[in-house]
């Protein structure tokens, strides 16, 4: 019989803190309480037990402080990406407003008159910002004619028509550069010399010497 009860304890005991806990069945609970109504042992090991599980008062703020960290973790994710979406916004506008647009080009609007002294006037429509030309030496049996490529631009979030006169003015000394022949309009960023010679003869002449092509004698450089 002893040895039973002690068993019986061991048992008791394994149950107690599910019993505790009240997470035991109807027919576990009615056996770990009869148990208990005549083992004194048990009742306070049942009490130690209870007094184990019990919330400590400050835990019932738990709940609350996970809802507080969800929220902060939601401002803080919302702030990123609000801090992103800034960020992508600025980099969109200065890489619109700092794009340059090669202007079309406009037989009727776009003109060149040659002043004298190796200046020339490039006249130009209402938008544009800038101007951008290339001479190019083009060899021919031993001769050489210089032409010169130019295009116009304009950035979509500047002002337009930056020059009120209406032409953008450019000099190019005949001790410098040579006697300009003709004048042609195109985009020639990143277009090799040799290709812009070779397409010459589709792309808009703009204006031409008297006599051209003017044809000086070749040097070489170096």
């Amino acid at each position: 019989m002893e040895n039973m009860n002690k068993i019986s304890c061991e048992i008791v005991r394994d149950l107690l803190p599910l019993y505790a806990d009240d997470a035991v069945s109807d027919a576990s609970r009615a056996l770990v309480e009869a148990h208990l109504e005549a083992c004194e042992n048990c009742r306070k090991v049942l009490e130690n037990c209870r007094a184990q599980v019990k919330i400590p008062p400050e835990s019932t703020a738990d709940p609350l402080k996970k809802v507080k960290r969800r929220q902060i973790h939601r401002i803080a994710l919302a702030a990123l990406a609000a801090v992103a979406c800034a960020a992508l916004v600025f980099g969109l506008y200065f890489n619109y407003s700092t794009r340059s647009v090669t202007v079309p080009y406009d037989a009727a609007t776009m003109t060149v008159a040659d002043a004298g002294d190796g200046v020339f006037r490039f006249y130009y429509p209402e938008n544009v910002n800038g101007i951008s030309t290339r001479t190019v030496h083009v060899e021919r049996d031993g001769m050489q004619e210089i032409v010169l490529f130019y295009y116009l631009d304009y950035r979509p979030l500047r002002d337009a028509g930056s020059f009120p006169n209406g032409f953008f003015a450019k000099e190019f000394p005949p001790e410098d550069f040579g006697e300009v022949s003709r004048i042609f309009y195109r985009d020639f960023n990143g277009v090799d010399p040799d290709v812009l010679i070779d397409e010459m003869d589709v792309t808009p002449l703009v204006w031409e010497a008297e006599g051209a092509p003017l044809l000086t004698p070749f040097t070489p450089a170096g």
